[in-house]
């Protein structure tokens, strides 16, 4: 699964550098911004892939993890391109908050879980 998410992120990314290469009104700040959302949740993924979890937790942890890279993903597409009073990137990062939180919360209710 790690080598899976791996390839996956990687041609995320390509594609993502592709797009902003060739769509002009795709502006390189926003290029940046989706990039660094693709490489923060691959290495989420790959925490919570390592992490000695329960299949259910792992499975959870996958399917929350998708949908906050799908929902920042979007976000940092329609980011307005400059980085003063950009209040996205604030919301972007609250919700990088939230994924940790919510990885941290699961984290502990396995240990609970395991004893």
């Amino acid at each position: 699964m790690k080598s899976y998410n791996l390839i996956v992120a990687l041609l995320f990314l390509l594609l993502n550098l592709l797009a902003g290469y060739i769509i002009t009104s795709y502006e390189w700040i926003n290029v940046g911004l989706t990039s660094v959302v693709i490489l923060v949740n691959f290495i989420y993924m790959y925490i919570a892939d390592v992490s000695h979890l329960s299949d259910g937790f792992r499975i959870g942890l996958t399917y929350c993890t998708w949908f906050f890279t799908v929902a920042e993903f979007f976000l940092g597409i329609f980011s307005p391109s400059k980085i003063e009073d950009n209040y996205v990137i604030l919301v972007m990062g609250g919700l990088f908050i939230l994924q940790m939180a919510i990885f941290f919360t699961v984290k502990q209710v396995n240990n609970i879980d395991q004893k």
